[in-house]
C-alpha cells in the first residue's frame, strides 16, 4: 500500500506500495553491466574499423532472406523513419500528448532522452569514424557520406525512446485496451529497426548491437528517474494516477483501519 512521507507519495518497492516491483539498484547494475559490454565493443571496432567477423556473412544473410518479400517494403518504411528530422518529429508529438494529458513527468523525461541518445552516439561516432558498409555484394540503399557507421543512431533512438513509451503504457496506463496501441508501436519499431539498417545495407550488424546497448543503458537509466522523480514529485504524475495513488494511500492518512469483530465473537453491546 502507498504511503505518506509528509506529502510524497512513496510508489512500491520490491512487492510494496503502488508502484514498479522491482529494486532500482537491480537496474542501475545491468545499466553498468551493459555499459561494460558497450565499451568491449567499442574497443573491438577502434582496433578493426572495417566488418568485424561474421559481420558480412550476417548482413548477406539478413539482405538474401528479407529483400524482394513483402516485408522489404515495411522495413524501409521503419529506418526512413529513424532519421533525425521524423524521430525529431515523433519527440515533438510526444511531447505534445504528453502536455495535453498534463503528464508533466513524462515530457520532462522524453526530451531528455533523445537528446542523450543523439548526443551518445554522435560521440561514439566522432571518435570510432567507422566508414558505412559497402562491397563485399552487399545492397546499399542510399550512399551516406556525412555520417560514420558505429553506432546505428536510429537504434539507439528507438531502443531508449520507444522502450520508454512501452514502460509507460505498463507503469501508468489502466488496463482499458487502449494502452496495446502505443505499446504495440512501440514494441514493433525498437524490434524491427535493428532488423531494418541491416538490411537497407546502412549498417553493419555490430554496429545495430551497440545502438541497442546504448539504447538500453538509456532506457533503465530513464526508469530509474522517473520512478525517483514520481515518488518525490507525484504532482508531476497524471491526474489519474495521482488519484490511484491517493486513493491506495487513504487508509494511511486516518490511522489503522478498524479491526473487524472474529467470527464467533458476539458484537458489543451499545446500549
Amino acid at each position: 500500500m502507498a504511503r505518506l512521507s509528509g506529502e510524497r507519495l512513496i510508489p512500491r518497492v520490491n512487492g510494496q506500495g503502488s508502484g514498479p516491483g522491482y529494486n532500482p539498484r537491480l537496474l542501475l547494475s545491468g545499466a553498468v553491466v551493459l555499459f561494460c559490454l558497450a565499451m568491449f565493443l567499442v574497443a573491438l571496432v577502434v582496433r578493426h574499423r572495417g566488418p568485424l567477423p561474421d559481420d558480412v556473412n550476417i548482413q548477406l544473410g539478413v539482405q538474401h532472406t528479407l529483400r524482394h518479400t513483402f516485408l522489404t517494403g515495411p522495413l524501409e518504411m521503419v529506418s526512413n523513419a529513424g532519421w533525425p528530422i521524423p524521430s525529431a518529429i515523433s519527440v515533438v508529438i510526444m511531447l505534445l500528448i504528453f502536455l495535453v494529458l498534463r503528464r508533466w513527468l513524462d515530457a520532462l523525461i522524453i526530451v531528455p532522452i533523445a537528446v542523450v541518445c543523439s548526443l551518445s552516439n554522435l560521440l561514439t561516432a566522432d571518435l570510432v569514424k567507422r566508414p558505412r558498409p559497402q562491397g563485399h555484394g552487399i545492397w546499399v540503399m542510399n550512399k551516406i557520406t556525412n555520417y560514420f557507421s558505429f553506432p546505428s543512431g536510429h537504434v539507439v533512438f528507438a531502443t531508449a525512446v520507444w522502450g520508454f513509451i512501452v514502460f509507460l503504457t505498463w507503469r501508468t496506463l489502466p488496463g482499458t485496451g487502449w494502452e496495446w496501441i502505443p505499446r504495440i508501436l512501440g514494441l514493433v519499431i525498437a524490434i524491427t529497426m535493428p532488423i531494418s539498417r541491416v538490411l537497407v545495407g546502412e549498417h553493419w550488424p555490430s554496429d545495430v548491437v551497440e545502438g541497442a546497448l546504448y539504447g538500453a543503458i538509456w532506457l533503465l537509466l530513464a526508469i530509474v528517474v522517473y520512478d525517483w522523480a514520481a515518488s518525490r514529485y507525484p504532482q508531476l504524475l497524471g491526474i489519474a494516477e495521482r488519484g490511484r495513488l491517493e486513493g491506495r494511500s487513504a487508509p494511511d492518512r486516518g490511522g489503522a483501519l478498524p479491526a473487524r469483530p472474529r467470527i464467533g465473537t458476539p458484537a458489543p453491546n451499545r446500549h
